[in-house]
């Protein structure tokens, strides 16, 4: 598919799709944060520097899990498209 058809079809429909197309990454909008920390206990997002404990379940933090999230901009010769890869 192309990105284009891609949109269009996301703003017809509100169930969530999987598809998948062949573009460029022309950006990485966070290139210094390409990671979070996740609670052991139940995968909520969780802020070491703040926080002793998960705000969620109040598992100990000293427990996280470092994980990735990129954001990063795709563009085809269509479109272009924001993308969250975890």
């Amino acid at each position: 598919m192309n990105i284009i058809d891609i949109m269009q079809a996301s703003q017809n429909s509100s169930k969530a799709q999987y598809c998948s197309f062949t573009g460029k990454i022309s950006n990485i909008l966070n290139r210094h944060e390409a990671w979070y920390y996740s609670c052991k206990g139940c995968n909520k997002k969780v802020d070491k520097t703040i926080y002793d404990k998960c705000q969620n379940c109040q598992k100990n933090n000293e427990d996280s899990i470092p994980r990735y999230l990129v954001k990063i901009i795709v563009e085809d010769e269509t479109d272009s498209a924001r993308v969250t890869t975890f």
